[in-house]
């Protein structure tokens, strides 16, 4: 889901599928993780922070902000 008001969008969704999706770079990401094994938002098993360990966790973070293409 897209939302936009030029020149900013808001996009909701499994956050590295999004950022697969982008081809463009991006200026600004605001992001609040969800806390480890605090939430269940009952999207599917692999929600961020529903892992078996801590380190998962963490190794998942780093992975989704390492996808997001920030510009120079």
């Amino acid at each position: 889901m897209t939302n936009s008001c030029e020149p900013f969008s808001i996009i909701r969704g499994n956050a590295i599928e999004v950022l697969k999706q982008l081809h463009i770079e991006v200026d600004c990401v605001v992001t609040s993780p969800p806390c480890y094994n605090q939430r269940d938002y009952g999207a599917s098993c692999g929600e961020l922070g529903r892992g078996p360990s801590v380190a998962e966790y963490i190794t998942d973070l780093v992975d989704v902000f390492k996808a997001i293409p920030l510009a120079p």
